[in-house]
């Protein structure tokens, strides 16, 4: 009789156990990151295999170690993510699992008597009981922070929803070539290149076909670019033939840009370490120039703002690609050439060296990096487009940033980089 009664109170004591840990789980919630499941049911498992009276009087079996073993260590790997939580949980957290593997140790490697077995489980069951109050209390302050925590995840929502449809708000205006309003969001860098992101999406321009950045060259750093450079997209719809002409109400505040572009000739550009290394991921030379058409109030302009308008690009234009090779040669002719911008009479508005200007590996690298900081990579067939360098001419009338250009064709030349001495050209015409 007194033996029965000793197993119902062995066995009550155990479905206390499973009961509290049954509640524990209950308490979690999914925003702590712990498996609660394993946690419950590797442990409950354990004290099944301790609680086997024939287990715990003899030698274990090769399939019944393995099976511990699985236990303990599944366990251990929930506890540590468990002791993340805070400083006391895992203090409990490694009490028991130091209780846990010496019970383990003397099962697998040799056999005990019931009694000191017994032992052995009553002090492991108190650790145990320790660090289930421990979990307890931390899970009751867990889930105080998840109402937080949850209130948090709402308000984000809605801004998010928010920022959506301002978002959306400015594509519309950017295509109808209406004032763009300030982008006011305080938020990381990051968070804005995501935005960009959806910008692209909601532009109907067409697909990604290459990359370009700006604020690598020695001019007084623009406040509208984040410090060490900016980062857009090159969409399909964006270009349009080399020599077209473009209608001064095609654009809303215009302005002609000479640029300097790459096309990337092979993935490895995305690992590349040494400058040879970037210049063997890109195959060739483009002659480009772009229309920015930056129209938007002055009083409300940020950084943010340019980040997500995909940094106002509307037009881009560009000429025969110059086969390039990954030599010494060649990076100090890329480093080195000079370029000009001519108008139709042949007659030179301004013309400047890359050697003054900025490093086109060391801006290919800032944007490749950036890149992939972003989560993207570069493929075969990019555009790569480093900014400007320096040939700037507005197309309207009235501008603040400059009087009207009055010729009409802005023709940017390259030289020394093509195979048979003459320039390489991108040429934009005005329709007047």
């Amino acid at each position: 009789m007194a033996e029965q009664t000793n197993r119902d109170r062995r066995a009550e004591e155990w479905q206390r156990v499973r009961d509290v840990t049954l509640e524990v789980s209950g308490v979690f919630t999914e925003s702590v990151e712990v498996d609660r499941k394993l946690v419950s049911a590797g442990v409950r498992r354990m004290l099944a295999v301790l609680n086997d009276a024939e287990a715990l009087g003899r030698v274990m079996t090769s399939d019944e170690r393995r099976e511990l073993r699985q236990v303990v260590e599944n366990t251990e790997d929930a506890l540590d993510r468990l002791s993340l939580v805070n400083a006391t949980l895992a203090d409990s957290a490694d009490e028991f699992l130091g209780e846990l593997r010496r019970t383990r140790s003397d099962l697998v490697n040799r056999q005990r008597d019931r009694r000191a077995l017994r032992i052995d489980a009553q002090r492991l069951l108190a650790a145990y009981a320790t660090l289930l109050e421990n979990l307890r209390t931390t899970s009751i302050l867990a889930l105080e922070a998840d109402r937080n925590a949850v209130a948090d995840v709402l308000e984000r929502g809605r801004n998010r929803r928010m920022i959506r449809a301002e978002v959306e708000a400015m594509a519309d205006d950017f295509v109808n070539l209406r004032m763009l309003t300030g982008f006011v969001h305080e938020m990381p860098l990051a968070e804005a290149y995501r935005w960009q992101d959806a910008m692209v999406e909601i532009l109907p321009m067409g697909e990604v076909i290459g990359y370009k950045t700006g604020g690598h060259d020695p001019s007084p750093p623009n406040p509208n670019f984040p410090p060490g450079g900016i980062r857009a997209h090159l969409l399909a719809g964006m270009f349009r033939d080399d020599g077209d002409a473009i209608r001064v109400d095609e654009t809303a505040a215009g302005f002609l840009e000479a640029d300097f572009a790459f096309r990337v000739g092979d993935a490895s550009i995305n690992t590349a370490e040494t400058d040879l290394e970037i210049l063997a991921g890109l195959d060739a030379v483009v002659p480009f120039a772009e229309i920015p058409d930056p129209w938007y109030d002055p009083e409300t302009a940020t950084v943010n703002r340019m980040i997500v308008s995909n940094m106002i690009s509307r037009w881009a234009f560009a000429g025969e690609a110059v086969p390039i090779e990954p030599t010494e040669e060649w990076l100090t002719r890329l480093r080195s050439f000079d370029y000009a911008v001519l108008d139709e009479n042949d007659a030179v508005i301004q013309e400047g060296s890359m050697a003054e200007w900025y490093d086109p590996i060391a801006a290919v690298r800032w944007l490749r990096d950036q890149l992939r900081d972003s989560g993207k990579q570069l493929a075969p067939g990019h555009l790569l487009s480093l900014g400007n360098v320096g040939i700037m001419r507005q197309i309207h009338e009235g501008s603040p940033r400059g009087p009207a250009y009055a010729s009409d064709q802005f023709r940017l030349e390259y030289y020394g980089l093509t195979e048979d001495g003459g320039p390489a050209t991108v040429t934009i015409n005005i329709a007047r």
